[in-house]
């Protein structure tokens, strides 16, 4: 049985955003997190390289921002933590490093 869970898009998101937020159910949430946690186990990586992996992957299409987001929610469940060190954004910008929290 699919259970529909609250999620909330951001006040500014358009209301496209909005709808796909409404329709997220904990299996496409738990199936996310665990390929995100599966890629971070193979390698830690910056949120624009785990997208790239992910995508290489051949997954289920995501968003960047509903990765990120996935991340986030990994580490707000003491799953996933920051690195320690800075990697590189796919603008040449300082980014977070995220790996698995052993």
């Amino acid at each position: 049985m699919t259970t529909t869970i609250e999620r909330h898009a951001r006040t500014n998101d358009p209301i496209t955003s909005k709808i796909a937020a409404g329709l997220l159910t904990e299996e496409d949430l738990s199936k996310l997190q665990q390929d995100l946690y599966k890629l971070l186990a193979a390698e830690p990586a910056t949120h624009d390289r785990l997208y790239d992996r992910y995508r290489a992957a051949d997954l289920p299409p995501r968003s960047p921002q509903r990765v990120r987001t996935a991340v986030r929610e990994m580490v707000d469940g003491g799953l996933v933590r920051a690195a320690g060190e800075l990697g590189e954004s796919g603008f040449h910008n300082p980014s977070q490093v995220w790996e698995v929290a052993r």
